[in-house]
C-alpha cells in the first residue's frame, strides 16, 4: 500500500514539474518574445540590437530567477520534511513509552497520549509516507492500549480524569478529520486513513463509556450484558453538561441512538465487516497466535462480534489453547503444532492429575494443572490485587464444533483471565477478616467476541501457500472442532516416536 502511494506521489510530482517548466516557458520566453516582436513588427526603425540584447538579458536572469526560487523552494519542503518526520519519530517513541501495555494502567501515562497524537498530527501532512503510515499505526495501538487497560476500568476513575481522558479521545478524533479534510483530493488514501484512526479512537473511547456506565448500578452477578459499543465510527456525543452530570435526555438519546445502530450494524453485511476490522485493530499486537484474519473477514453473516462485561461465572469451562502430553515422558506443555515450547514456560512442572485432558485436547480454564505458567499468572495476579473491582480483558472465539455444540475458546488473555480466577479464589478462601461474599464479582471480564453461527472454515484454495494444513481462523479453531491435527502428531500415532520437525 506505502508502495502505491509513493508511485502516485511521483507521477504528481512530475505533472507538476511539467506543470511549472510549461508556465515558466509561457512568462519568461514566450510573452516576451512575443511583444519583443510585436513591438518591432510596429515600428521597425525604432528597434535596435541592444533592444535585442536588454530582451535576453532579462529573459535570462528571468528564467535564472525563477528556477532559483523554484529549487529553494523545493530544499524548502525537503527541510520541512524532515523536520515533520523528525517530529513523528519522536512522538511516535513517546508514545510507544506512555501506552505501552501495563495491566494496572497508568492515568498519568494515559492523560499524555491523546496530547501527543494531536501534536503529531499537525505534521502529517508534510511527512513522508513511510512516517504517516508508522504514525497512525502507532496512535491505534496507543488507544488499543487505553482499552484494555484504562477505559477497561473506566468505572474506577475519578470523573475528572474520566473527562479529561475522553476528552483528549474526542480531540484526537476531531483532529484526525479536520487533517483528512484538508488533504482534499491529493491524497485519498491518507484521508481515508485517518477516517479509520478516527473510528477505531471512536471505538475504543466507546468502550470505557459503556464501562463506566455499568457501573450505574452494579454489575449483577451471573449476568453478562452486552456492551453498545461504537463500532461503525460515529462520534460520541457531548457526556456531560457545564456541572459535570449527564442529563436523563442525554443518556436517553445516546442509548436509544446505540440500540439503534447496534440494529441496523446487525442487519447490515458491510457493518459485519466493519466490526471485524475493529477487532482485528485492537488486536493488531497482541493476538500472537497463527491467524488468518481473512478468513474472518469472508464469513458473511456466519460470525457475529460483540463485547461482553461479566463476573467470572461460566468461565470454568472456557478452553485455554494449552496443551500436555506424555509422549515421550514425563508430562509436559506443547503448542498447537505439538512441538516443545520455544518460551520460559517450557520448564513449568505440570502436575498430572487423573482425568487431565492430553493433546489434541484443549485444557479448560476450571481444570488447568498446578504448575503450568505459574510465574506469569502469579505477577499478574499480583498487579490485580492493587485494582478494588479488577477487570481483565480477552478474546473469545465461539466455535461451532462438528456435533453442533458451541464452546468457546480464549485466544488471547489467557493468563490474565487464569490470574483474575486465581485473585477471586484468594479473596473468597483468604483470612476471615479479608474474606469477601462478592469476591466472584469484583474481578470482572470484559470479552471481545467472535461468535460463530456455524461453523467457518476456509477453502482449502484460498490458504495454499499461507496455512495448507488448517482452514479455520486458528489452528487452535481446528482442534477445538475436531477437524485437524498437525503432522507431526499424526506421525506420532503411526509409530514414529520422534518425528522429526
Amino acid at each position: 500500500m506505502v508502495e502505491g502511494e509513493r508511485s502516485v506521489g511521483r507521477r504528481r510530482s512530475t505533472r507538476s514539474t511539467a506543470a511549472v517548466g510549461a508556465l515558466i516557458l509561457l512568462l519568461a520566453v514566450v510573452l516576451p518574445l512575443g511583444v519583443a516582436l510585436y513591438a518591432r513588427y510596429r515600428d521597425a526603425d525604432q528597434w535596435l540590437w541592444d533592444d535585442w540584447a536588454a530582451l535576453i538579458i532579462s529573459m535570462l536572469l528571468g528564467l535564472l530567477f525563477f528556477v532559483l526560487a523554484h529549487v529553494l523552494g523545493r530544499d524548502g519542503e525537503r527541510r520541512a520534511r524532515a523536520v515533520a518526520d523528525a517530529e513523528l519519530m519522536t512522538t511516535i517513541g513517546a508514545l510507544h513509552m506512555s501506552s505501552a501495555r501495563s495491566f494496572a494502567g497508568s492515568d498519568r501515562h494515559a492523560l499524555r497520549i491523546a496530547a501527543d497524537a494531536r501534536a503529531a498530527l499537525q505534521h502529517y501532512p508534510n511527512a513522508s509516507a513511510d512516517e504517516q503510515s508508522a504514525l497512525l499505526r502507532t496512535i491505534e495501538d496507543a488507544f488499543s492500549d487505553l482499552a484494555f487497560g484504562t477505559f477497561a476500568r473506566a468505572d474506577a476513575l475519578p470523573r475528572s480524569v474520566w473527562n479529561q481522558l475522553a476528552a483528549g479521545a474526542e480531540g484526537v478524533v476531531a483532529e484526525a478529520r479536520q487533517v483528512a479534510a484538508g488533504l482534499g483530493r491529493r491524497a485519498e488514501s491518507q484521508g481515508g486513513d485517518l477516517s479509520r484512526l478516527a473510528d477505531n479512537v471512536t471505538f475504543a473511547l466507546s468502550i470505557g463509556r459503556q464501562v463506566r456506565e455499568q457501573h450505574r448500578p452494579p454489575l449483577p452477578p451471573g449476568r453478562p450484558q452486552v456492551l453498545r459499543c461504537v463500532w461503525d465510527g460515529v462520534p460520541p456525543a457531548p457526556e456531560t453538561r457545564p456541572d459535570g452530570v449527564e442529563s436523563p435526555e442525554q443518556q436517553a438519546a445516546r442509548t436509544a441512538a446505540a440500540e439503534k445502530g447496534a440494529a441496523d450494524a446487525d442487519r447490515q453485511g458491510e457493518a459485519l465487516l466493519v466490526r471485524r476490522e475493529r477487532l482485528s485493530c485492537l488486536y493488531r499486537r497482541e493476538l500472537t497466535v497463527k491467524k488468518d484474519w481473512r478468513v474472518v473477514f469472508d464469513a458473511g453473516d456466519a460470525i457475529a462480534c460483540r463485547v461482553v462485561l461479566s463476573d467470572l461465572s461460566g468461565t470454568d469451562h472456557w478452553l485455554a489453547p494449552w496443551y500436555v502430553s506424555d509422549m515421550p515422558p514425563p508430562l509436559h506443555p506443547v503448542n498447537v503444532l505439538f512441538d516443545d515450547l520455544d518460551e520460559a514456560a517450557h520448564h513449568d512442572p505440570v502436575v498430572d492429575r487423573p482425568g487431565l485432558p492430553r493433546f489434541p485436547e484443549l485444557l479448560r480454564h476450571g481444570g488447568l494443572p498446578a504448575g503450568m505458567r505459574r510465574r506469569a499468572i502469579a505477577n499478574l495476579r499480583d498487579l490485580l490485587r492493587q485494582q478494588e473491582i479488577a477487570t481483565v480483558c480477552v478474546l473469545v472465539y465461539d466455535v461451532v464444533t462438528a456435533g453442533g455444540r458451541t464452546q468457546r475458546l480464549v485466544l488471547d488473555g489467557n493468563h490474565r483471565l487464569a490470574a483474575a480466577r486465581a485473585l477471586a479464589e484468594e479473596r473468597r478462601t483468604g483470612w476471615r477478616r479479608r474474606r469477601r461474599k462478592d469476591a466472584a464479582t469484583d474481578v470482572r471480564v470484559l470479552a471481545f467476541v467472535m461468535s460463530e453461527r456455524r461453523p467457518v472454515d476456509a477453502p482449502a484454495s484460498d490458504l495454499e501457500g499461507r496455512f495448507p494444513d488448517w482452514r479455520g481462523f486458528t489452528p487452535d479453531v481446528g482442534l477445538a472442532r475436531g477437524t485437524w491435527l498437525p503432522d507431526r502428531y499424526l506421525r506420532m500415532l503411526a509409530g514414529d516416536r520422534h518425528p522429526t520437525q
